[in-house]
């Protein structure tokens, strides 16, 4: 951690920290549609941050971040970063639960087993399932990938950012003219998108509920079949929140800027 991050910044606690004195979650219920983590995550957090005097209950029971920690927050993710930052979304609980009837109803019509809510996915049923949890998803999609090009996902991708979902990409920075004018195009769809160099890892995440861990690239070859593609895709609420807490942590790291701005993400 660098001098001027703020204690707990990649952590769980961090996440809850940020969610009361940056995004401005008073109650339970907001910092579980802030955060997407499961109950049982938030209530230990709770716990652990309580017993720390970090955080504490007003007279009408609101969450408040502990004076210091609360003014070292401020100046990391606002007084020091004057860029447009990422927008901030609550997920209702309905929503991450509808992401996860499509997902198993999916795998019902596939016939394909299940354990502890993990499935190992290749091929055509990787894109396939791709492809459905797309068409079901209702308000958040997040992605990091570090290739973006011309693909029918991502045309798909614009028509659910005219629909108003909100769709976050961490991608590297593109290399050519043409991937640039490719992450260019996708503002104009309220696509957000941000690079950061060292982006390799290939995820998605529906409406905070699901999540795909591939090798799968979104580029036309990669999704087309013209290389094995492969991965994890899980519904488990442990293993989703700490995906949500780590691509959280990429999005705020000082290596992420939001593109075309050449400023930090908040």
């Amino acid at each position: 951690m660098s001098a001027d991050e703020p204690k707990f910044l990649d952590s769980y606690k961090g996440r809850i920290i940020k969610a009361i004195a940056i995004d401005g979650a008073r109650t339970w219920g907001d910092l579980q549609e802030l955060t997407g983590f499961n109950p049982k995550t938030i209530n230990g957090v709770l716990s652990e941050l309580f017993s720390i005097d970090a955080i504490y209950k007003t007279n009408n029971g609101e969450y408040r971040v502990a004076k210091d920690l609360y003014h070292d927050y401020r100046n990391y993710f606002v007084d020091n970063r004057k860029g447009e930052g990422a927008t901030v979304l609550k997920i209702k609980q309905e929503d991450q639960k509808s992401i996860v009837r499509e997902f198993q109803g999916w795998l019902d019509l596939k016939k394909i087993a299940i354990a502890d809510n993990h499935v190992f996915l290749e091929g055509g049923r990787l894109k396939d399932l791709t492809n459905h949890l797309l068409e079901n998803v209702r308000a958040e999609l997040l992605i990091t990938n570090p290739f973006v090009d011309k693909t029918d996902i991502l045309n798909d991708m614009k028509g659910l950012g005219q629909k108003g979902i909100k769709i976050k990409i961490l991608t590297r920075p593109p290399e050519t003219k043409e991937k640039k004018e490719v992450i260019e195009n996708l503002d104009a769809y309220g696509i957000e998108v941000f690079t950061n160099p060292q982006i390799h890892a290939k995820i998605m995440v529906f409406d905070r509920g699901v999540a795909i861990v591939s090798s799968m690239n979104l580029y036309a070859y990669s999704i087309g079949g013209g290389s094995w593609e492969a991965g994890i895709a899980t519904s488990s609420e442990d293993v989703v929140s700490e995906i949500l807490n780590r691509l959280g942590a990429k999005f705020e790291e000082r290596e992420t800027s939001r593109f075309g701005s050449g400023d930090k993400a908040a």
